[in-house]
């Protein structure tokens, strides 16, 4: 199992480090580990989620990653929240795959997710046609 941790990516400049800072792991299955990204206060922070249960037969493990990012603005001199862009994914990991059959099923899904194609999908809202 995974310890939780701070989680470091880069910005769109492929330079500037976000941090998203840990702040609970999960209780166990069905709760969640949580982090906060950076930002004023936590009200104006991005934040991030992750889950993990059984499926109802037992034989796969479900998972489910959510958060959501703030657009600030300031409104007469004081930071507010005007919008949220929003994410949510999830999907079952069978328990009869390998361990090196979960590890390229978690680095394919990664780096697919990570892609310049879904960034670029993600970034105007419009699937590739």
């Amino acid at each position: 199992m995974a310890q939780q941790a701070n989680i470091v990516v880069k910005k769109a400049d492929g330079t500037t480090n976000f941090t998203f800072t840990a702040l609970s792991a999960s209780p166990g299955d069905g709760g969640f580990a949580q982090w906060r990204g950076e930002g004023l206060s936590p009200a104006l922070s991005a934040n991030l989620r992750m889950k993990t249960q059984w499926n109802g037969s037992k034989t796969a493990r479900r998972y489910e990653v959510s958060g959501n990012f703030p657009k600030v603005e300031t409104v007469s001199g004081i930071p507010t929240v005007t919008g949220y862009a929003s994410f949510r994914y999830d999907g079952a990991i069978p328990l009869s795959f390998t361990a090196a059959e979960a590890s390229d099923f978690a680095a394919i899904l990664s780096n697919a997710i990570a892609s310049q194609l879904m960034r670029d999908s993600v970034s105007t809202g419009f699937a590739p046609t």
